[in-house]
């Protein structure tokens, strides 16, 4: 999402309105003394986009509506609202196309700007244990410090109904899984039968692949084929050519005998290996016997003892039983190893009967070439050129016969794994509910660097008085070293807001489709004005790095930007004072 444009209207000839306000590309400023009319205006831009804001009363007076022009992948929308106090809800939006969709109620919009961003609400749980959803007004204190009460905390919400709600809005802006699903239950029902079906159509796949491979045989790799059949071509050409020469046919033999012997080479290396894996199970599957042989001795040595009445003359004797539990365990765990190893070997032998009878068909075909090639040398070439051109046109047919066998079986192989993957994923779900989503690989790395993140901009900030070992509590919440948050006061306080903001912007920049950040008044929360700078200028870096927006306002302190970056001032005179709204002209 992309701000363009903020414009108040007026209410009547006596309100009060803006012209056209174009936000930066980069940076967005709004400069000027207190009670200018900057807060308003930065509150618009949250009401525009669905929370309940509260206005002063002159605003609900005077001004009709706030429009709010963005863009979403290159599409323009406008947002137009109307100032209404209370709870009340009036909104009209202007899609791409023109066409004007009203909105009466905060959940129906905020389900259209989460599609529209690509963010997949979920059914959580309030704090009474109902059904409730997320909005954009309980995800936006994420990426909006309001001027109240946000620099108090890292997370103020105008209403916090949600169980875990911090952490349920960064989940769902960073498309993690929920932390309290309403439906966990059903939902794993689901995740377990979609494992099942992917268990099956693995195995169908698998049986399909293991089918082909064993119709087709080995091959070899497509590129590989592919270079042999292009040089064999040029070879036909060239001896189907009526100015042929003795030599050319001579260069069509040696090139089939070079990719002939290749193949047998490599026919050869394979078959050694089979060889020798082979040899290598039944060495394994001889140790297995003997210490099978070796446990059912040390069995019959137990049953022995246990015959001896002066060992143990107790009815319940239980001296040897953990040695019968282990011996049976270690009995079956030797019997599956060696019917693992029989599979294996199964496989193997029908793959080193193939490799010998491919080895013997090459090394026929090597002789019946050496023969040929003797007969060219000799001299009778017309007849041998036929030879030849046959030789090649069957050759040939053969390797495109045993590409497409190798692009079946890569297509196949292609379609196996991934299915495995899906299944992988399907699995990796119903992990998640199984742990009540609490253990989320993406979970423990989005909060690794969160935490790195937040350390960095905490030391922009020169915050040297706190802790910078941070730890999270209930997912996100930061803890620098034994002090919350909300123990920290003043400046200390407001610097730590801004840093953790300003790491979750930058995470953001990747992983969330809300690439901007919207500071209302930090100056009037003690930060000094080179420490503000230094922070702004950090913001600066990454806003170009991968095209964010921050808007802020400020009555003191003044950044000075480029050409992507814009600062509003307030220019129209009301009585001695300059302010950002007029009466309209």
């Amino acid at each position: 999402m992309k701000f363009l444009k903020l414009k108040i209207d007026s209410k009547g000839r006596e309100g009060l309105e803006t012209e056209d306000l174009i936000f930066g590309d980069h940076f967005t400023q709004l400069h000027g003394p207190t009670g200018t009319g900057k807060t308003p205006l930065v509150r618009s831009i949250a009401y525009c986009l669905g929370c309940s804001v509260k206005f002063r009363q002159e605003v609900y007076d005077r001004c009709n509506s706030a429009n709010l022009t963005f863009s979403v992948l290159g599409e323009i929308y406008k947002v137009k609202r109307f100032y209404i106090k209370g709870k009340k809800f009036e909104l009209e939006l202007t899609d791409p196309s023109g066409k004007i969709i009203p909105f009466y109620e905060e959940k129906t919009y905020s389900d259209f700007l989460f599609d529209l961003l690509g963010i997949k609400n979920r059914d959580l749980i309030s704090n009474s244990g109902e059904k409730v959803v997320g909005y954009i007004s309980t995800v936006l204190p994420l990426f909006y410090v309001n001027q109240d009460e946000g620099y108090s905390s890292v997370y103020k919400s105008e209403s916090s109904f949600i169980r875990d709600q911090f952490s349920e809005m960064i989940r769902l802006s960073f498309s993690l899984p929920e932390k309290n699903s309403f439906n966990i239950k059903k939902n794993k029902i689901q995740a377990n039968k979609k494992l099942e079906a992917l268990d099956l159509l693995v195995s169908e796949k698998k049986n399909r692949l293991d089918i082909l491979i064993e119709t087709v045989g080995i091959t070899r790799e497509s590129s590989s084929l592919e270079n042999e059949i292009e040089k064999l071509e040029v070879e036909l050409e060239r001896v189907s050519n009526v100015n042929s020469s003795s030599e050319d046919t001579l260069t069509a033999i040696d090139q089939m005998l070079h990719a002939k012997k290749t193949r047998a080479r490599e026919v050869l290396n394979q078959l050694n290996s089979v060889k020798n894996r082979r040899y290598g199970f039944q060495q394994i599957v001889e140790d297995i016997n003997t210490e099978i042989e070796t446990l059912s001795l040390n069995e019959e040595a137990r049953r022995v003892f246990m015959s001896f009445g002066d060992v143990c003359s107790s009815a319940g004797c239980q001296l040897f039983s953990k040695s019968s539990d282990s011996y049976a365990k270690n009995l079956l765990y030797l019997k599956d190893q060696i019917k693992d190893l029989k599979n294996n070997d199964i496989h193997d032998d029908s793959l080193e009967k193939s490799l010998s009878t491919e080895l013997k068909i090459i090394e026929k075909d090597v002789v019946e070439l050496e023969n040929e090639k003797t007969k060219q040398i000799e001299g009778s070439k017309d007849k041998i050129d036929f030879k030849i051109i046959s030789d090649l046109k069957l050759e040939l047919f053969k390797l495109h016969s045993e590409l497409f066998d190798s692009n079946k079986v890569k297509g196949s192989e292609n379609q196996y794994i991934e299915v495995l993957n899906r299944r992988d994923e399907a699995l990796n779900a119903l992990e998640a509910f199984k742990t009540d989503g609490k253990v989320d690989l993406r979970l423990a790395e989005l909060k690794k660097n969160l935490r790195l993140l937040f350390i960095d901009w905490l030391g922009q900030l020169e915050t040297s008085n706190i802790s910078h070992d941070v730890t999270f509590k209930n997912d996100f919440e930061p803890v620098l070293g034994e002090e919350s948050v909300s123990q920290l006061s003043g400046s200390t306080g407001s610097r730590t807001v801004l840093a953790f903001h300003a790491a979750l912007l930058e995470m953001a920049a990747t992983r969330s489709p809300f690439n901007f950040l919207i500071l209302d008044a930090p100056k009037q929360h003690e930060t000094e004005n080179v420490d503000l700078d230094r922070y702004m200028l950090r913001l600066k870096e990454i806003c170009k790095e991968y095209n964010l927006q921050v808007i802020f306002s400020a009555t003191e302190y003044e950044y000075k930007g480029d050409s992507q970056d814009v600062e509003w001032k307030p220019k129209y005179l009301v009585g001695k004072k300059e302010m950002f709204m007029r009466k309209p002209i």
